[in-house]
């Protein structure tokens, strides 16, 4: 097995392309969900910036690693595995892509927006991590059952019908979707790292 992951390991290629890709799908995604807060507070007079710049360079900064680096890889990796578009490969590469991105993926992208987020005056490194990760526990589970509302339905679509070279692309137009989801979550009022 460990042979097997290597072999298919070494042919997953990621790209300068996939870190721009990635930076302005959650860059993106964080706009519409500033966008959707400021509707949701009743802001409808805009008042100052549309977007708060520091949160969009850092969900860009966590969109460069998740979605140019870690979400091409694990579609890659799933395709790598179980090529072709048989129903059985199909539901294996969204087992795959499900299992890894809607855990590891989700709780990765949320601590890392949290921890990136401006800090308490004083605090220390470590109590900041803590804090964190206490609080994204809080509300993973949630954010997981809504995960699987969206992906494994799109992963089955994709890897059925969607061209290897077109996938993307096309999960560029949902990632969009959800990332203005996970923003939304990540910075919720009262809940960054509360």
């Amino acid at each position: 097995m460990l042979a097997l992951l290597q072999a298919v390991s070494s042919n997953i290629v990621i790209t300068p392309a996939d870190a721009v890709r990635g930076a302005v799908l959650f860059g993106a995604g964080d706009a519409f969900a500033q966008a959707a807060e400021r509707h949701m507070d009743g802001h409808s007079v805009v008042k100052g910036p549309l977007v708060q710049s520091d949160r969009l360079v850092r969900a860009t900064a966590v969109g460069s690693v998740y979605g140019g680096a870690i979400l091409p890889a694990v579609y890659q990796l799933a395709e790598a595995l179980f090529p072709g578009r048989s129903p059985r490969n199909v539901v294996l590469k969204t087992a795959i892509s499900c299992g890894l991105l809607s855990t590891g993926g989700n709780y990765y992208s949320l601590v890392a927006r949290r921890l990136l987020g401006p800090a308490p005056v004083g605090e220390r490194l470590e109590q900041r991590v803590q804090r964190c990760f206490s609080s994204v526990h809080r509300i993973f589970a949630d954010v997981l059952l809504d995960d699987l509302k969206v992906w494994p339905m799109y992963d089955l679509i994709c890897f059925s019908v969607v061209p290897p070279p077109l996938r993307p692309t096309a999960t560029a137009v949902v990632s969009v979707c959800w990332h203005s989801y996970v923003s939304f979550v990540a910075n919720r009022r009262g809940a960054l790292c509360a």
